[in-house]
């Protein structure tokens, strides 16, 4: 059975394309291999092999090893089997020296025999103790290996037919599709109510594919492998009728003009004093740590984000916080901002954001965290109307 392990992984919102290599010795002419590595969730009609010129498919198929007569498994099991029949005969030693230290039923031994046997008991007994432990520590490992070829002969391998130029050992690499992976956009927003937005773009990624993604290199792409089909527009039928006669009501003032209450047109200061630097100049100042961010690269239909450095992501199950987080991107956007009010529904002032839309990155859309002067005030959906000119946030109340 040949091992393989993660190259590279590139994560959609929805699903991953996994990449995995490993090598295989071949003999010169046919051989039949087996690969391990394959999750339960992976689809198999995406896996592709790869190996180098030389190296030709007969045929390509999919198995599991609960299947196959001959499984690492069972010889893990008679390990640890004769393992325990050590262990039962250091433990059974043990007793019997315990119990031949109890002379009264040894009248006939002399004294010297017993000062003999009562001196060499201990070092006896801590010989046996110690093997015993020994013993099962390396049951435990054996254990441990048992567990995992367990859980990955449940799992799908390739069963391959290869016909080899010449004998050798060739690398190979797997490409398939992982459905149990994806990322969401998280999204901050920073400000001292003064200057420029601070609009920070985050990734959180997760992958169920029961293996842990130890220090391999991601891209992630902004968009679904889910293909698409061209949308169509339904035919509209007009007809003609007289319209119903209108009744009139009293007039309502929108939520957009009450808030045209400002006070003023010069910024304010910020709702949220800053904390007061501390005058002992031994104090030391501390600044939040961030990945490198992501470099950028636009596909033919999304963008994609390469990860400047390998990242572990651990395999999560349903329901549980896994996976890792990634600093993606950071926009500076200019700004204006305002005292709003509206007292007859609300005796509060509320601090607002004002954003030329034409300066605002159409790509951001999702709920994103605010900071006033390093304070968490609360969150705000980013969902603009890029048909209007401006777009207001409300920072805090």
């Amino acid at each position: 059975m040949l091992s393989s392990t993660i190259k590279s992984v590139r994560i959609y919102q929805s699903g991953a394309d996994i990449v995995r290599e490993g090598r295989a010795v071949l003999q010169e002419g046919p051989n039949l291999v087996r690969i391990s590595g394959l999750s339960p969730s992976i689809d198999v009609n995406t896996v592709r092999l790869f190996f180098p010129e030389g190296v030709r498919l007969i045929d390509l198929r999919f198995s599991a090893l609960d299947q196959v007569d001959a499984k690492p498994s069972d010889e893990i099991q008679a390990a640890i089997a004769a393992v325990n029949k050590k262990i039962d005969t250091k433990e059974l030693q043990a007793r019997l020296w315990e119990k031949n230290g109890d002379f009264s039923a040894h009248l006939q031994q002399s004294l010297e025999d017993i000062e003999a046997y009562i001196e060499k008991l201990p070092d006896r007994l801590e010989a046996l103790h110690r093997e015993v432990a020994s013993l099962e520590e390396e049951r435990t490992e054996l254990q441990t290996k048992l567990d995992k070829a367990l859980q990955t002969e449940s799992l799908p391998f390739i069963e391959a037919e290869l016909a080899a130029d010449k004998a050798g050992e060739y690398p190979f690499e797997i490409q398939a599709f992982e459905s149990q992976a994806g990322w969401s956009s998280l999204y901050e927003i920073h400000t001292d109510a003064k200057g420029p937005l601070q609009l920070r773009m985050r990734a959180r990624i997760r992958q169920q594919s029961g293996e842990d993604w130890n220090n391999v290199p991601v891209t992630l792409l902004t968009g679904k492998a889910s293909g698409g089909f061209l949308p169509s527009l339904p035919i509209v039928t007009l007809s003609i009728r007289e319209p119903a006669p209108q009744a009139r009501s009293g007039g309502f003032m929108g939520m957009g003009m009450m808030a045209a209450a400002m006070s003023g047109d010069s910024a304010p200061a910020p709702m949220v004093k800053a904390m007061a630097k501390a005058s002992n100049d031994d104090t030391i100042q501390l600044s939040r740590l961030e990945t490198e961010e992501a470099a950028v690269s636009s596909e033919e239909t999304m963008e994609s984000y390469i990860l400047p450095s390998p990242k572990t992501i651990l395999s999560g199950r349903s329901g549980a916080m896994a996976g890792a987080m990634a600093d993606l991107k950071s926009y500076e956007v200019p700004c204006e901002y305002k005292l709003c009010a509206v007292p007859k529904l609300d005796r509060a002032a509320y601090l607002v954001a004002s954003i030329q839309t034409k300066d605002y990155p159409a790509a951001v859309r999702g709920d994103a965290s605010i900071y006033l002067n390093g304070i968490y005030t609360g969150k705000v959906s980013l969902q603009p109307d890029l048909s209007q000119d401006i777009l207001e946030l409300t920072l805090d109340r």
